[in-house]
């Protein structure tokens, strides 16, 4: 499994704006592109970090989102002052969260 961490700052007046257009992207590249899923965290100072699992480095690279949203992308990234990935990872380990296990 391969993971992208991005620091996004947004603009203040378009927080509500960037949750939304960031939703149907990332709903589209999971449905389009094959991604394992998202996640959009906020920090105390107003920072978002955006956190993507991908099956591996390829999927991610070759990703292309159809015309269709290229619309919704460019809103989205015209809705922050900057977006910096920070890290991308391959995973080591992967362990399930206490809801996943089950006792025997």
């Amino acid at each position: 499994m391969f993971i992208v961490i991005q620091r996004i700052e947004v603009k203040p007046d378009q927080r509500q704006h960037f949750v939304l257009c960031w939703r149907t992207v990332h709903e589209a590249i999971e449905q389009q592109c094959g991604s394992l899923g998202s996640r959009l965290h906020a920090t105390e100072d107003g920072m978002y970090i955006g956190y993507v699992q991908w099956p591996d480095r390829d999927t991610w690279e070759t990703c292309e989102l159809p015309a269709q949203y290229a619309q919704v992308d460019d809103s989205m990234r015209a809705a922050c002052a900057s977006m910096e990935t920070l890290y991308e990872l391959e995973v080591v380990m992967d362990l399930p969260g206490s809801s996943d296990r089950t006792e025997t």
